[in-house]
């Protein structure tokens, strides 16, 4: 569901009569609706109990301190970038933020990847390391 509302908030998940629905800011960048959406899946498939509980929202999207966020996190990252592309782009020798270009993804999502790639036993090391707020700005 695409929906147009304040500047700040980019997108949320809640579920209804055990019906899961996921909003979506539609004034964003269709690159960054993308992005809101894979994270929000994350939440509607790793994170049912909370949603019963109450509406996720992407206030504190990317915190990496918050647990259900940092999972979210994770599962977009893992959802939008292929292994296969990251590799295939650094064996092409493009630098880590070429990568990012070229995948379309923000350089911190794609430090996320990275972590997932590492703890696959690629041995990689990111330039950044992610902020958890990095899409609220």
């Amino acid at each position: 569901m695409n929906s147009k509302f304040g500047r700040k908030q980019k997108g949320y998940f809640f579920q209804q009569s055990r019906i899961k629905i996921i909003v979506i800011n539609s004034s964003l960048p269709e690159d960054l609706q993308r992005i809101i959406c894979a994270h929000e899946l994350g939440h509607a498939l790793l994170h049912k109990d909370l949603a019963a509980k109450n509406t996720l929202n992407d206030f504190a999207l990317f915190d990496t301190v918050a647990k259900p966020e940092f999972e979210a996190n994770l599962f977009a990252a893992e959802l939008l970038i292929s292994d296969n592309a990251v590799i295939e782009g650094l064996n092409d020798d493009l630098s880590f933020f070429g990568v990012a270009s070229a995948l379309y993804a923000p350089a911190e999502l794609l430090d996320l990847k990275f972590r997932i790639l590492k703890h696959k036993g690629y041995r990689l090391e990111a330039p950044i390391h992610a902020r958890g707020d990095f899409l609220r700005h």
